[in-house]
């Protein structure tokens, strides 16, 4: 069984096409083959996961207090 498969991911055809169904998100899309959204996500969170800036501004001045009972 043969299957002829059509390519569009022109601008123009984004503007005549859009209907209802068929409504399109405004984004920064490069005209790359390596566009794909996911891997972009699965960088973001590596990126995230190996920073920690909760306090970050605080780490030079920060201090050991020792508290004894005697």
């Amino acid at each position: 069984m043969l299957v002829a498969l059509k390519i569009q991911h022109a601008i123009d055809h984004m503007f005549e096409n859009l209907w209802s169904c068929n409504r399109a998100l405004l984004i920064d899309v490069p005209y790359d083959k390596d566009r794909h959204a996911a891997a972009l996500c699965k960088l973001h969170q590596r990126h995230c996961a190996v920073l920690d800036l909760t306090d970050a501004s605080w780490r030079r001045i920060e201090t050991v207090v020792v508290q004894r009972l005697y």
